[in-house]
C-alpha cells in the first residue's frame, strides 16, 4: 500500500450539485490529508450538494479554452492533432475542448493523478487531458457506463489508457473484463462506503408539526423542548419568514430537528403516518393574535395520532387532552416525555442483519481501501 496526498484532479459533473456518493467521496479524501481539485464539466449549483468550503471547483470557461489549444499546439502539436482527430472520429469534439480549457492548469497543477468519476463524459474529457499533459489516468466505474455506454469506441480506447481502474461490485469487473477487453490486472474492487454513524437506527419517539413559520405557531418553544429532550426527534414542516432551521442549529439541535419546506396533502399524510406524536405548540401574539381550530390538528386526530397543544385561542375545543400552556417550554417537554411514555412505537420492527452486512460490505474500511489505490495508481 503507498501513502497518498495528491494532488489529484477530480473530473465531476455538477447538475443540481455532486452526487452525493461523489461529494463524500471527495470530502473522506479530503479529511485524510489529500489534496483534492474538481473539475467540472458541468456546474450547476444546488444547495446541500456541492462540495464543501476549501475544495476547488474549476469549469470550463472561454478564454482558458482558447489559451488551452494554442499552449497545446506550441508544446505538444503531434499529440493535439491526433486527439482532435480522434476526438472528430469518435463525435467527442465537446469533450476534446472541455480538456483544452484546462490544460493549462492541469499543466501547471503538478497532480499525480487524473481520476475521472465515472465512464462516460468525464473520463473521455480525463482521457485527452491524459494524453496531453502526460498524467496518468484513473476511472471510477459504477454501473450505466457499462450498460449503457454513450460511446463505446472511445471507451474503449480511454480505458486501455487508463493505468487503473476502480469499481464498485464484482459483478461489474467481470464485465469490464470479458465484454469490454479491460485487463484484469488493473481492474479493483473498491465498494462504495457509506457514513455507518450517521444511517444507524434512531430509537426516539418522533415528534411531527406542521405549521406557518411564524413565531404565532410556537416554533421557539418546540426548539427548547426539543432541547430539554434528547432522544426525541421532530420533523417540521412549514412555510413562512422565521428560520426554524436556524433555531435548531443555535440550540444544537440540527441532527435531530428535520425542517422540510411547504409540502402537499399526501405527502403530510404519509408524514403523519410514520410519526410517533403531533405537537402543535401555538401561542399569542400580539401582531397576529391567537388560533382559531387548526385544521392540520383535525386532519392529525383523523389519522388517529396522539396530540399535544397548548390552551391558545380555541384549541380546547377540539383537543381535549395533553394540553399545555402556550409559551411554556418546559411544560411542552413534560407532555411530549408524557404522552411518548404509553405510545406504541412504528419503529419496533428492525432487522439487525441488515446493517450487519452493509457495515461488513460498505463501511469506513472502504475509503482507506480507495486511498491505498489513488496511491498505488501513483507510483
Amino acid at each position: 500500500m503507498q501513502a497518498f496526498a495528491g494532488p489529484i484532479a477530480y473530473v465531476v459533473t455538477m447538475v443540481d450539485g455532486l452526487e452525493t456518493f461523489v461529494k463524500r467521496e471527495v470530502e473522506t479524501l479530503a479529511d485524510r490529508g489529500v489534496q483534492v481539485d474538481l473539475y467540472s464539466i458541468k456546474n450547476i449549483r444546488s444547495h446541500g450538494f456541492e462540495p464543501r468550503s476549501g475544495i476547488p471547483v474549476h469549469s470550463p470557461r472561454p478564454v482558458p479554452l482558447l489559451k488551452g489549444v494554442l499552449l497545446a499546439l506550441a508544446t505538444h502539436l503531434g499529440e493535439t492533432l491526433k486527439s482532435l482527430r480522434l476526438a472528430l472520429a469518435c463525435g467527442a469534439i465537446l469533450e476534446w475542448l472541455v480538456a483544452l480549457s484546462w490544460f493549462d492548469e492541469i499543466r501547471r497543477g503538478r497532480y499525480r493523478l487524473l481520476h475521472a468519476s465515472f465512464g462516460d463524459r468525464k473520463l473521455f474529457v480525463a482521457y485527452f487531458l491524459s494524453r496531453l499533459t502526460d498524467t496518468p489516468l484513473t476511472v471510477a466505474i459504477h454501473a450505466h457506463e457499462i450498460y449503457a455506454q454513450p460511446n463505446p469506441k472511445l471507451f474503449r480506447i480511454a480505458m486501455a489508457h487508463a493505468r487503473s481502474v476502480v469499481t464498485i461490485s464484482a459483478k461489474n469487473r467481470r464485465l469490464l473484463v470479458r465484454d469490454w477487453a479491460v485487463a484484469e490486472e488493473k481492474v479493483h474492487l473498491v465498494r462504495l462506503p457509506i457514513d455507518t454513524e450517521f444511517w444507524r437506527p434512531q430509537n426516539g419517539p418522533t415528534v411531527l408539526t406542521v405549521a406557518r413559520f411564524t413565531p404565532r405557531k410556537g416554533w421557539n418553544e418546540l426548539v427548547e423542548a426539543a432541547a430539554r429532550l434528547p432522544g426525541f426527534r421532530f420533523m417540521a414542516v412549514g412555510f413562512g419568514t422565521l428560520d426554524v432551521a436556524a433555531l435548531a442549529r443555535d440550540k444544537g439541535v440540527a441532527d435531530r430537528f428535520v425542517v422540510f419546506p411547504k409540502l402537499g396533502p399526501t405527502q403530510i399524510r404519509e408524514l403523519m403516518r410514520f410519526a410517533d406524536i403531533f405537537c402543535l405548540p401555538s401561542k399569542f401574539t400580539e401582531d397576529e393574535g391567537a388560533e382559531g381550530i387548526p385544521v392540520v390538528l383535525m386532519e392529525a386526530m383523523a389519522m388517529e395520532l396522539p396530540i399535544v397543544a397548548t390552551d391558545d385561542g380555541s384549541i380546547c375545543e377540539l383537543v381535549d387532552a395533553e394540553i399545555v400552556r402556550a409559551a411554556d417550554a418546559e411544560a411542552l417537554a413534560g407532555a411530549l416525555r408524557e404522552v411518548a411514555g404509553r405510545v406504541p412505537r412504528l419503529t419496533s420492527l428492525r432487522y439487525p442483519r441488515h446493517r450487519e452486512k452493509v457495515l461488513r460490505l460498505h463501511g469506513p474500511a472502504n475509503s482507506e481501501a480507495l486511498l491505498a489505490f489513488f496511491g498505488d495508481a501513483a507510483r
